[in-house]
């Protein structure tokens, strides 16, 4: 769990002539975000000529225990644009363990809009937002089932001809 840990040592020693040492150490402890636990959401914002997006991403970040990254913690992660979403502003702290960051997104690319969050000596994550990566999935959805039916139907129309022509 994030949080400052004090490790208190004593130790006595001898018998007849006795000495005592004494150990403080001190050390804060962050979590390891995991993509899995960490909650991601956009709110689109204007559309650029180009066609991309101005989008405002909200990251949960949170370990494999569900512990939250802070609040008050945005020196303890770094935070760029996935593929197909750049980020264009510092990431702004929402004082509930959530962060806020500004980005453009491009919905050419054929991904959700999303950021890779780094932590140092940790691993970097992506994360995106899963409702946008469904809508794109269910349009992929609806262009396979109208390829189908067309394919369906020149299929028919074909053994229609064939009939008709033997």
């Amino acid at each position: 769990m994030e949080g400052n840990y004090t490790f208190h040592f004593q130790a006595t020693y001898g018998e007849d002539c006795t000495a005592t040492r004494e150990l403080l150490w001190s050390l804060h402890v962050d979590i390891g975000i995991d993509a899995t636990r960490t909650d991601v959401s956009t709110t689109l914002g204007t559309q650029h000529p180009d066609g991309s997006r101005d989008v405002n991403i909200i990251i949960n970040p949170r370990d494999k225990y569900g512990n939250y990254l802070g609040p008050g913690r945005t020196d303890g992660l770094s935070v760029n644009g996935s593929t197909g979403t750049t980020v264009t502003g510092p990431v702004h702290d929402l004082g509930d363990g959530s962060y806020s960051v500004p980005a453009v997104w491009d919905p050419a690319s054929g991904n959700a809009p999303g950021v890779v969050i780094g932590q140092p000596d940790k691993p970097c994550i992506v994360v995106q937002d899963p409702k946008l990566a469904q809508e794109k999935c269910a349009q992929w959805r609806l262009l396979f089932w109208l390829l189908l039916i067309v394919a369906l139907g020149l299929f028919l129309l074909l053994i229609i001809l064939l009939l008709l022509f033997t």
